[in-house]
């Protein structure tokens, strides 16, 4: 048996430990176990899962990097993801696009404003024509289809597939 003392100062009293505190310690200490090893269990779930969606969205960006038309994905007019196929058509490298407003890709702020607002005014999915500016200078007439996403954590991006007529 294990001995506390308890006391003031001047006339430490001793009291031992009964059966029953050593019984609740190994108790406590036994169920504290027992999460310790659920929550490593759960980790290990986690990082499985973890490392299967990493695969998952690189096996999506490489069908999107080999479809024959251009996808280009845009949140607040800034563009976020290129496929290959946008690069070819435009003749601008991802690092060129990625992370630039859409406006520059448009032959005038007009033909830019139209599009902004044909999606507005679409439910869900809009086609319109427009000229994209290539790098050389020269515009490519194309087909957009716009559709409005909203992904599983409410964020909202247009997905646009640009394709030459």
């Amino acid at each position: 048996m294990v001995a506390d003392i308890v006391g003031g100062e001047d006339a430490p009293v001793y009291r031992e430990r009964a059966p029953k505190d050593a019984e609740l310690f190994r108790e406590v200490t036994r169920r504290l176990s027992e999460k310790d090893d659920l929550i490593r269990a759960q980790s290990i779930e986690l990082l499985s899962k973890s490392d299967e969606a990493t695969r998952q969205e690189a096996r999506v960006l490489v069908l999107l990097d080999c479809c024959p038309v251009g996808v280009i994905f845009i949140c607040n007019r800034i563009i976020e993801y290129i496929n290959h196929q946008v690069t070819v058509i435009t003749g601008y490298t991802r690092e060129e696009i990625v992370g630039k407003n859409s406006r520059f890709l448009y032959e005038t702020a007009g033909e830019w404003d139209a599009v902004g607002k044909a999606q507005e005014e679409a439910a869900r999915t809009a086609v319109v024509k427009v000229n994209f500016k290539r790098k050389d200078g020269t515009f490519a007439p194309c087909e957009l289809q716009m559709t409005r996403v909203i992904d599983g954590c409410d964020h909202e991006f247009i997905v646009l597939v640009y394709s030459e007529p």
